[in-house]
């Protein structure tokens, strides 16, 4: 093994378990390091709470994930990952990003974004469903 792709955060804010910073991520990339290993660091895209119906701006947790991950963002690591899935059935966030109508420019955003703030353009990680939506955009065939 010669990398560690951590967890950074989720949404824009540290306020619940919809929105947060991974509290280990520090010290796992800290220990990753130590171990030899290059570190990336992913965030996980909110976009959107279904439950209570608020939006998160791509700049909003673009920044917020630069806030904690900035660190390790930078020349020798990996380069940063959008995490794009829906939330697993019965989730309190409950959020079904593939049926978000705005998906494919909020994920362009997103990435210009992190990469205004950062110098490094960032990769997207999805499933079938979501990344053609992300580089597509809903409805548009492959």
């Amino acid at each position: 093994m010669t990398f560690a792709i951590l967890r950074a955060s989720k949404g824009n804010a540290d306020v619940d378990n919809c929105r947060f910073k991974d509290p280990k991520f520090t010290a796992r990339a800290a220990a990753a390091v130590s171990a030899g290993l290059t570190v990336g660091a992913y965030h996980v895209a909110a976009i959107h709470n279904d439950a209570t119906g608020e939006d998160y701006s791509p700049a909003s947790e673009a920044e917020f994930f630069v806030s904690v991950a900035g660190d390790w963002i930078k020349a020798g690591n990996m380069r940063p990952f959008l995490d794009i899935e829906n939330d697993p059935s019965g989730s309190t966030c409950d959020t079904h990003r593939s049926t978000y109508t705005g998906l494919a420019t909020w994920v362009d955003q997103w990435m210009q974004e992190v990469k205004n703030l950062t110098g490094v353009t960032p990769i997207i990680y999805a499933d079938g469903v979501h990344l053609l939506i992300s580089c597509k955009g809903p409805g548009v065939p492959v």
